[in-house]
């Protein structure tokens, strides 16, 4: 028999589901791992195939979990199978048919409350349903009806560390020292212990010197999407504001930093605050993961290398590597 169309996957762990991060011109989304089924193919072997090449790990199917004939084309057909693969970690992999410039970006295991209200119903449609406790979560939900673009999303407060999520300060010290003292460290990939490492010449107080000078505060180099996703979040009506762990001494420097280069925030909407569990607020979005520790909100923690060996998951935190990605966590949790 001769099969046409897509098969994919439903890889479920705890509460959460297997997802791939694709990028479609400049559009970025989640889907279930899967594509075609190739010429000689079953379903099951090319939903085995596809989970291999994009996601690197082996499968063993439980069961299928819906068929359904393609609502463009009656001869195609989309299959999906709920999957197991034991204790494997998944890690990006590829599409072997698209060498240049490759449309799968991440793989992340996400909860429903996560997803889009579009993305979740393509799930509910691939037979979600059919696995049980995903029924029993959504059997758990209440009856208020919610539509897309009917109303906006709730209003959240969010919070947000500057250093290292709106500037590069790690890169920048390094590019500073480098200046001032003739020296060539690549200032990519290094946690803060790691700087210090890095400067085997120098005392302690030579690497911290440019920390306490105002001029290289002012010229922190701003992260390429911050000011976008900051306006964005403002835009969709949630309350901003920026909780930075700074010394008094240079907090006047750090509020004139924010205030120029970030003009729709105001000094009022700036915290200088150590102990950030204490601030009350829905989302933190932080690299430090002390800081995102004990707190009764939404943990974002922003990918730094000094948090690379955290196992945020883990911890009941989501790790994003920019804004963007923070902003889509958000957009996908705010109903």
């Amino acid at each position: 028999m001769t099969y046409k169309g897509r098969a994919q996957c439903i890889v479920t762990r705890g509460n959460k589901i297997l997802m791939v991060k694709h990028r479609e011109e400049n559009d970025e989304l989640y889907t279930t791992p899967g594509g075609g089924i190739e010429k000689g193919e079953t379903p099951e072997q090319a939903a085995i195939r596809e989970l291999q090449e994009e996601c690197n790990v082996l499968g063993t199917i439980i069961k299928k979990t819906s068929e359904f004939v393609d609502p463009y084309d009656s001869d195609n057909y989309f299959y999906t199978f709920h999957i197991d693969i034991g204790e494997q970690t998944p890690s990006l992999g590829h599409d072997p048919e698209i060498i240049e410039n490759p449309i799968l970006t991440g793989v992340r295991w996400m909860a429903l409350d996560e997803l889009s209200e579009r993305d979740r119903a393509f799930l509910w449609a691939a037979g979600l349903l059919g696995i049980s406790s995903f029924f029993e979560e959504l059997t758990s939900w209440n009856r208020e009806i919610s539509y897309p673009g009917k109303a906006r999303a709730s209003k959240l407060h969010i919070m947000i560390d500057c250093d290292n999520v709106l500037n590069n300060v790690s890169e920048d010290w390094v590019m500073y020292l480098n200046k001032k003292h003739d020296l060539s460290v690549n200032p990519q990939n290094l946690s803060h212990e790691q700087i210090y490492e890095a400067f085997p010449t120098l005392s302690k107080d030579e690497i911290n010197f440019p920390l306490q000078d105002e001029a290289f505060g002012m010229s922190y180099t701003v992260k390429p999407d911050s000011y976008e996703y900051l306006k964005k979040m403002l835009d969709d009506g949630h309350e901003l504001t920026i909780v930075t762990a700074h010394s008094n001494r240079t907090a006047g420097v750090k509020f004139e930093w924010i205030t120029k280069h970030f003009p729709f925030i105001s000094r009022d909407d700036i915290i200088i605050a150590r102990k950030k569990g204490k601030v009350i607020g829905d989302v933190l979005i932080d690299d430090e993961v002390r800081n995102l520790i004990g707190g009764d909100y939404l943990k974002i923690l922003f990918d730094h290398p000094n948090n690379r060996g955290y196992d945020a998951e883990a911890n009941g935190m989501i790790r994003v590597h920019s804004l963007k990605e923070a902003y889509e966590v958000i957009q996908g949790g705010a109903h």
